[in-house]
């Protein structure tokens, strides 16, 4: 048994400032689908680009599954992002949020 299992761990992280990173599925998502929404793309096209299945990003912005790093990273370079910048976002985004 470890000392500090994974729950322990992620509550710890919270504590320190750091987002759990189911929290940051919801807020990637939402990033994503206001930029596809932006660039008036619909889930075919985002498909055909991202390479991954149009039921994947659909259920994805429902919120149904969560993405995986890979289907946000195909994502977010089939809209011309840089996931990394999406992820620097969703956690301004939950900082913000945290201090409400």
């Amino acid at each position: 048994m470890h000392v500090f299992g994974g729950e322990v761990m992620n509550s710890i992280a919270i504590l320190m400032g750091h987002p759990d990173p189911q929290d940051l599925a919801p807020i990637i998502t939402e990033l994503l689908e206001k930029k596809r929404r932006k660039m008036g793309i619909s889930h075919d096209t985002l498909a055909r680009r991202a390479k991954i299945h149009r039921s994947t990003i659909s259920r994805v912005e429902s919120g149904s599954i969560n993405g995986t790093l890979i289907v946000f990273l195909a994502m977010a370079h089939a809209l011309e992002m840089s996931l990394g910048d999406v992820i620097k976002r969703a956690e301004r985004k939950w900082q913000r949020n945290r201090s409400r």
